[in-house]
């Protein structure tokens, strides 16, 4: 280095005597060496300048600090310092490092600092313990200028990836890992597209091997936020807008703070570690915002479940393009249509492959070690993950590299070697509906695949309710799953629909053709447990249904008994058939096909009828998100539904009381719902047993202020058009058919 600079030296020194040979008075030559230096010192100078936001960030302070290898900010070495002006912009000049620099802001120390909050329009205070950073490769800046360099709540996620894969990877090349970091927040929130470049807001999760050589590093993207109509500074803002209305809904206090915006910036930050938005760290924990019953757990894809919804609130609510900046007398800023935020398009945790960069020519890696061979192609989940609306009988999981072993989880932890090996299918979708799946595919000698995640919503069966009884009723609209069973013929038949495996005959009948042989096993609800288990039918294992399970057999379509006639005989005079799902006051759920309603058994030790089943049991999930929006999405049936009872509103559900409506007006009242610019209607009964929890009442969380109360579904009864079927809330949910002139509560549902 020493005979680099005495190099630059001697020839600075001589061609500068030589241009002045002629002109050069004796003390002329004393100051040669001094101007040498100076030329040195600025031309190892950096300028970078840009603007600090999440709202402009007035007067803060900006400092320059290098970067270690870890991906963390040197403070106690700054290298320059600044202040924003009023419009939040910088310009820093410091000496190079050769590395990679920090771009830190913060508030200062007289408490002078503030930040525009664009959800309360208006200035809130900045404390000098908040912070936002951006961190600079060096060798991306061309001409010793960095312009445009934004330091915003998006740095701030980029920085914590670049940490999260130099604690993984601690020899890695920092500028390899702060590239990746810049390019998956680019294309996880669609930075390069803006509003209306992309086909259409749609969760990307089913596509595959995202190359990211085909998108810009976050650095390298020019914001124009002096233009917010610009379709780059219109994403930016709109997201900004998403997160102060996360924060103003997640406030701690009377007015929104800039720790609440800090808040919701640090959960998707947290998100972020593992380069993909799916509801939690890089430690596989869960991350939530809010407290008490104003709080949320993050789904699998929280930037389309939580910040779209929060966009799309904030202009619903007044909303605007701006950040702070001021316009031009007379101008306010601009707003989004409903068109323009259907353009907004986020990928929250596709795989996103990374371009290698060109090996150096002779330097080859060596034979056997992890990267010598190509990685492992990520896992592909078949069909796509998404909603269906048509039974998926066994969804499967491939890998294009030959001798590669997948792993998987399904409960949304990350998965390793020692999570469940994937062999030859996960089964019917029915049973995996709602589910975080997670896969891994690893090979010998190459390095692990990324990780995939994959979500399937599948939406409750079709009753039978055929008659239409007013626009929006269960007759008319039809929705839900088709029927469909085979007999085969050894005493079983499958539900195509659910996958599930059915004793054809009711406990005590054998005959193969009709079931008329012998009697009705009316027995206690252990023992009816151990016939079940016992049971060696067509050599499966078997046992007694849930109360889920068991509620996929009932046809409101039919006379008694309710059910499908290819279970014959199907016992109805001695009452009920055992569940194995057990309710409050330790009574016993059970289901009655002389009608096809659900209700306690009663006790264990009653006696009732058992139709066994054979597959793997579901188990409970948390399977609702709260939408920030005045609807909860079942992530298992792909159903939203209206958060707040009819009467009632505001996020606890707490403003207003429950009001009622007889069948007619509940139809009318779902049809003309206009909530979250979605379309509206009347559950049918079985859409409606999806939100009761048998165990109490209704998850209170998610549904608040409607624990108790009879609620309407759309589905009329067979025995009486004058009846339609309900939901009793109160107790763990039993269905029964009051008239439709009885005035009951409405909860009204949308979609798939």
């Amino acid at each position: 280095m020493l005979k680099k600079i005495s190099s630059i030296l001697l020839i600075l020194i001589f061609t500068i005597s030589n241009c002045k040979q002629l002109t050069t008075q004796p003390d002329d030559s004393q100051s040669l060496l001094p101007s040498a230096l100076l030329f040195l010192r600025n031309s190892n100078q950096i300028t970078i300048s840009g603007q600090a936001v999440k709202g402009i960030i007035r007067n803060g302070i900006v400092q320059i600090s290098p970067v270690n290898n870890q991906g963390v900010c040197d403070k106690g070495n700054i290298l320059a310092t600044e202040n924003t002006n009023a419009l939040g912009v910088y310009n820093l000049r410091y000496t190079k490092t050769g590395r990679s620099v920090c771009v830190i802001v913060s508030g200062n120390s007289s408490g002078t600092s503030t930040m525009y909050d664009e959800k309360t329009l208006s200035e809130i205070a900045v404390p000098s313990n908040f912070e936002i950073t951006n961190i600079i490769s060096e060798s991306t800046i061309k001409n010793q200028d960095k312009k445009n360099t934004i330091v915003s709540l998006f740095s701030r996620m980029v920085s914590s990836r670049l940490q999260s894969l130099q604690k993984a990877n601690p020899n890695q090349d920092l500028n390899t890992s702060l590239r990746k970091a810049g390019k998956e927040i680019t294309i996880r929130f669609g930075l390069n597209t803006g509003i209306g470049g992309a086909l259409g807001r749609t969760n990307l999760t089913e596509l595959k091997n995202l190359n990211d050589g085909a998108f810009p590093e976050y650095n390298d993207i020019a914001f124009d936020l002096n233009n917010p109509s610009s379709p780059l500074a219109s994403k930016f803002i709109a997201i900004s807008g998403g997160f102060s209305h996360l924060a103003n809904r997640f406030k701690t206090g009377n007015r929104t703070r800039t720790e609440d915006i800090e808040t919701v910036i640090n959960a998707f930050a947290s998100d972020f570690e593992d380069g993909a938005f799916d509801g939690q760290t890089v430690n596989g924990d869960s991350i939530t915002l809010g407290t008490g019953t104003n709080r949320i757990t993050f789904p699998s894809d929280p930037l389309t479940r939580i910040l779209y919804p929060a966009i799309q609130a904030y202009f619903a609510e007044g909303g605007t393009l701006s950040v702070g900046a001021p316009l031009p007398s007379g101008t306010r800023p601009p707003t989004l249509t409903t068109a323009q935020l259907g353009t907004v398009q986020f990928v929250d945790s596709a795989t996103i492959v990374v371009q290698a960069p060109p090996s150096s020519p002779g330097s080859p890696t060596s034979p056997g070690t992890p990267g010598s061979a190509p990685p492992v192609e990520p896992p592909v989940f078949s069909p796509a993950p998404g909603n269906y609306t048509t039974a998926q009988p066994n969804i499967t999981i491939t890998t294009a590299t030959a001798g590669a072993t997948i792993y998987y989880t399904t409960d949304g932890s990350t998965p390793t070697t020692a999570s469940t090996l994937y062999t030859t299918g996960l089964g019917h979708i029915w049973g995996i509906a709602g589910r975080t799946l997670k896969a891994i595919a690893v090979k010998s000698g190459s390095s692990d695949s990324p990780i995939v995640i994959a979500e399937y919503s599948y939406p409750p069966l079709k009753t039978g309710d055929t008659n239409p009884y007013g626009a929006g009723s269960d007759g008319a609209t039809l929705r839900g799953i088709a029927r469909s069973y085979t007999n085969n013929g050894d005493g079983t038949v499958t539900d195509n629909a659910t996958g599930l495996l059915w004793q054809r005959c009711s406990g005590g009948f054998t005959d193969p053709i009709g079931c008329t042989t012998g009697s009705a096993n009316q027995n206690t609800w252990a023992n009816q447990g151990s016939y079940c288990n016992g049971l060696t039918l067509a050599g499966k294992t078997w046992r007694l249904p849930s109360i889920d399970e068991l509620n996929t057999l009932p046809h409101f379509g039919v006379s008694q008994p309710r059910i499908d006639s290819i279970f014959p005989n199907t016992y109805i005079a001695g009452g009920y058939y055992w569940s194995s799902t057990i309710g409050p006051s330790m009574n016993v759920w059970g289901v009655g096909f002389a009608d096809g309603n659900d209700a306690f058994s009663g006790g264990s030790g009653s006696s009732s009828s058992v139709r066994c089943v054979s597959g793997v049991a579901q188990t409970s999930f948390v399977k609702f998100v709260d939408n920030g929006n005045g609807t909860i999405l079942d992530k298992q049936t792909g159903l939203t539904w209206q958060k707040c009872n009819y009467g009632r509103s505001d996020t606890l559900c707490s403003t207003g009381s429950d009001l009622s409506f007889n069948f007619s007006s509940a139809l009318n009242y779902c049809n003309t719902l206009s909530l979250a610019g979605r379309t509206w209607r009347l559950p049918n009964i079985n859409e409606l047993k999806t939100i009761v929890d048998k165990t109490t009442s209704i998850d209170a969380t998610f549904f608040p202020a409607g624990a108790g109360g009879t609620y309407s579904s759309s589905t009329t009864s067979f025995s009486s058009n004058t009846s339609a079927w309900s939901v009793i809330f109160s107790g763990g949910g039993a269905t029964s058919q009051p008239a439709k002139t009885s005035p009951l509560l409405v909860r009204c549902v949308s979609g798939p």
